[in-house]
């Protein structure tokens, strides 16, 4: 908001390791800016009923910062007198991820850069008790935005940008002046900039130049004519803009003609010194024809460039499956073999034959799903991975940016039912005192929230072919089936993709979808890969029962051995 130019003179920077900001944190970080916003309210309501004698000099161009810090909260979320609805309007802001990155920007940086003028503005003793209120509050609320936060807002929109080719003017004023925008608010310069700013960091040069050309055309062609877009910042601002874009379109060059090359996100085909952006995003994506999708598919446990493609692909709504292999799918009633659904049968419908993908609806009921829910949330924990030769335990957030937490049995009796249901959907134990399945794991991803392709299966058999010690907490065998319930609708994004079967599933409030991590030897199945599409807009929850191998043994026995 206030002296974005020098931001982007001085953006390449080193990326810092820093946490998504979950669902939560966006709720309360809305209480916060309604309190500081109630509070600056009634500061300049005291200044003009003239309850203060002095009135310098700089107090009209601190009181203009201050109503504009006002109205864009007002602008964003109506008016903040209105606190009885605060929860509401903080899910909503944790529900889009434009109002998500305003709202931590307004936090981190402008809240920040008006304590700083308070220094010499008039009136200190209100402003020493407005800063004491609201150091209360953030104490209260347990929120305190900073720099880094603004970082992990602004990966979560590129990721958003790239995954799902948005035309960033689209998000502006200027596209705002061509139609109506899919989010509600759109984006100031800065905020685009700080988006370009964490592209290019990221090595997204393409993206990056996309997003910083935009920045140009607004500085070019915004309405933003006060104090932060004067004539003299403009002409200071363009030429350190036309530098960075020509950097950004080099360095996207070089890196296209590598001998490294394997068609990188946020990369366009063709070099950008030869073909402007803007023709080459008109380009229609090629989809790979089903049979040569199949031939092609990649063995490796790890997810390839090619995975991440596709993945993509199917996050835009895009499949791979031929029209025969579509016409064999099914929706139907199945009572799965189970005298429990016998009168009651299961609706099943099919995404995938094999290998098997299948959603079961209405599993979970109204007053189950808050029951979870509301048992889940004050346990929320940011969510972790495995660490790997090229992800640290510290960078998880490269791969996934949710909140987990686990609930037990005892914890939440009613889930005793569930593991009935499960069992009699799935033919298998999911008794979790057995071993037989874990423990209930809970997800909620905010906007911008994802998980890249992954393997649900440890790879247990392999690795002890390799002679690698399995740990205890692996001893009810590998993962040998998934059942993730999803326990809300989410408004945009938030599939699950699988890029080597080549299809996704869209979440339904009560639904659950099934497939097996595994072959019938017992290795992994390598072609169940799977991802969690970014949120685009709205939150999503999932819970996950992974059922293990070792107690099936009954229930689904090994194939029998062929004859040599």
């Amino acid at each position: 908001m206030f002296g974005y130019f020098v931001f982007l003179i001085t953006f390449v920077k080193t990326a810092s390791v820093v946490e998504a900001l979950s669902a939560e944190d966006v709720s309360r970080a809305f209480v916060l800016d309604a309190v500081i916003v109630a509070h600056l309210k009634n500061l300049l309501k005291e200044a003009s009923n003239g309850t203060h004698n002095q009135q310098p000099s700089n107090s009209d161009v601190h009181s203009h910062y201050v109503n504009k810090f006002i109205g864009e909260h007002e602008q964003l979320f109506g008016n903040a007198e209105a606190l009885n609805t605060t929860e509401r309007k903080g899910v909503e802001a944790a529900s889009d991820p434009v109002k998500s990155l305003i709202l931590t920007r307004r936090l981190s940086k402008d809240w920040s850069q008006l304590l700083r003028m308070s220094n010499t503005a008039p009136h200190h003793t209100s402003w020493r008790r407005v800063k004491s209120e609201v150091l209360k509050a953030e104490k209260d609320l347990a929120v305190l935005l900073e720099e880094e936060d603004l970082t992990s807002q602004t990966n979560a929109f590129v990721r958003i940008v790239q995954m799902y080719k948005l035309e960033p003017s689209e998000l502006t004023e200027l596209g705002h002046q061509r139609h109506r925008s899919f989010f509600s608010t759109n984006l100031k310069t800065v905020d685009v900039a700080f988006i370009g700013g964490t592209a290019f960091d990221e090595r997204l040069y393409g993206t990056a130049v996309d997003l910083l050309s935009t920045v140009k055309q607004l500085a070019e062609n915004s309405s933003e004519t006060t104090e932060d877009m004067t004539t003299s910042k403009r002409s200071e601002l363009l030429p350190h803009l036309n530098h960075l874009i020509h950097l950004a379109s080099n360095l996207h060059d070089l890196r296209l003609t590598s001998e490294s090359y394997k068609q990188q996100p946020g990369m366009f085909p063709r070099l950008l010194s030869q073909v402007p952006v803007s023709v080459q995003k008109e380009r229609k994506e090629l989809l790979p024809d089903p049979i040569t999708f199949r031939r092609n598919l990649p063995a490796s446990k790890k997810h390839t460039e090619e995975d991440n493609i596709r993945f993509a692909q199917i996050c835009r709504g895009q499949t791979f499956m031929s029209d025969a292999e579509s016409a064999r799918l099914k929706c139907r009633l199945d009572s799965r073999g189970s005298p429990y659904l016998l009168l009651m049968p299961a609706m099943v419908e099919e995404h995938s034959l094999n290998p098997k993908i299948v959603t079961f609806y209405k599993v979970l009921s109204h007053k189950q799903i808050n029951k979870i829910t509301d048992t889940a949330r004050p346990m929320l924990e940011q969510a972790q991975i495995k660490s790997s030769d090229d992800i640290g335990p510290d960078e998880s957030f490269k791969v996934r940016s949710s909140y987990t937490a686990w609930v037990r049995e005892e914890r939440l009796p009613m889930l005793k039912k569930l593991r009935m249901k499960i069992e009699a959907l799935t033919g298998m134990s999911a008794d979790e005192n057995t071993n037989a399945a874990e423990i209930l794991q809970v997800n909620l991803y905010a906007a911008g929230g994802y998980y890249l392709p992954h393997l649900d299966a440890f790879s247990l058999l392999s690795e002890q072919q390799d002679n690698v010690d399995v740990p205890a907490e692996f001893y009810g065998g590998d993962r040998i089936g998934t059942f993730m319930f999803y326990m809300n609708d989410v408004e945009a994004g938030g599939h699950t993709a699988f890029p080597r079967i080549g299809v996704g599933v869209k979440p339904s409030a009560g639904s659950a979808v099934f497939w097996s991590n595994l072959l019938p030897d017992g290795f992994e199945d390598t072609r169940t890969m799977h991802g969690a599409c970014p949120v685009l807009k709205g939150i999503k929850w999932v819970s996950n029962k992974w059922i293990r191998y070792d107690q099936q043994f009954r229930k689904k026995p090994c194939p029998p051995l062929q004859a040599s």
